[in-house]
């Protein structure tokens, strides 16, 4: 009788090591689903801005990139070289320009060129693909077989974590994690320039997208990576009332009579938008006008979600504090 009791508690306790075993297991493949091994092969399952789980199974060797800051991610990421096709807008860096194009000028992309182009990884911003609806560019490449992974960057934040994953899908995530670092340093720098400026010292500041004297004028606020470089920078953003990229009322814009006015130009299609603020004579009583606190900043580094937005912000930084930089 003893011997048979010794022998049950030892098939229950053999039992609940085994149960425990497995709880582990399971908690453990579960809560890190990004690395699976199947079979000795490594590969990583990509969770992107739709939620959709991409598996990356061996690193990719050719890349279509959809959008300009896609584009200079992947090159700052060292995977350069592997990117065959780009848009017509991606001229950084300079090789970017002699690659393959998958849409021209203010066209739509060109499937059959991707497809031609045989990618095994597509990156697309969601930004460009918005409705998601059939017929949508993600269902066209899904429905042809190709790889894609969205991503949708819409905070500084954002663009950090997107680098991280856009690294992860190119098997480059040691040089992803320092980009980041490298960027964060940088951003924390120009904190540390502007942590002794009170909020009362802070000046108002209007960012200002296109703007041609007829419709309202494009601007960024809140919840958008435009609105963290002004804050950030040490500004007041007075777009900072409504979310997302609006066209703000020129009475609202007058009302809240900004100190300092950031025109993001594009130097390769000039945009109006400099020429317009200037002779509107609507604007003529707004401080920065009277003071003639307007200045450019190149919209490629204010307008892509990509590491040159850093230098955006320190070109940003100087602006609103020169003194700072004496």
């Amino acid at each position: 009788m003893f011997k048979l009791k010794k022998v049950l508690i030892a098939a229950i306790f053999t039992g609940i090591i085994l149960a425990v075993a497995a709880f582990s297991i399971w908690w453990i493949t579960t809560s890190f689903p990004t690395h699976v091994t199947e079979e000795e092969t490594t590969y990583f399952t990509v969770v992107d801005y739709l939620g959709r789980e991409v598996p990356i199974k061996e690193p990719p060797n050719r890349i279509v990139s959809m959008a300009p800051s896609v584009t200079e991610i992947l090159f700052a990421l060292g995977v350069g070289d592997k990117v065959v096709g780009v848009t017509e807008a991606c001229n950084y860096p300079a090789e970017a320009q002699e690659i393959e194009k998958i849409r021209e000028a203010f066209g739509d992309y060109n499937v059959e060129k991707i497809v031609e182009l045989e990618p095994d990884l597509v990156v697309m911003d969601r930004y460009l693909d918005l409705g998601a609806s059939p017929g949508s560019w993600l269902s066209k490449l899904e429905e042809v077989g190709l790889t894609v992974v969205v991503v949708y960057p819409k905070t500084l934040d954002d663009v950090f974590s997107y680098i991280e994953m856009i690294g992860q899908a190119t098997w480059a995530q040691e040089n992803a994690t320092n980009l980041v670092s490298s960027l964060e340093q940088r951003v924390n720098a120009v904190k540390v320039k502007v942590e002794n400026v009170s909020e009362d010292e802070k000046p108002r500041v209007f960012s200002s997208g296109w703007y041609d004297g007829v419709t309202d004028p494009w601007t960024a606020g809140y919840g958008t990576f435009a609105d963290d470089v002004i804050r950030i920078a040490g500004g007041i953003n007075v777009a900072g009332i409504k979310s997302g990229f609006f066209q703000m009322n020129l009475e609202a814009l007058v009302w809240s009579d900004p100190e300092i006015i950031i025109v993001v130009e594009d130097y390769v299609w000039r945009t109006p938008t400099y020429d317009s603020l200037m002779h509107d004579d609507r604007l003529q009583d707004i401080t920065a006008m009277k003071n003639g606190a307007i200045y450019e900043i190149d919209a490629d580094l204010l307008s892509r979600a990509g590491p040159r937005l850093v230098e955006g912000l320190e070109e940003t930084v100087k602006v609103l504090y020169p003194e700072l930089f004496q």
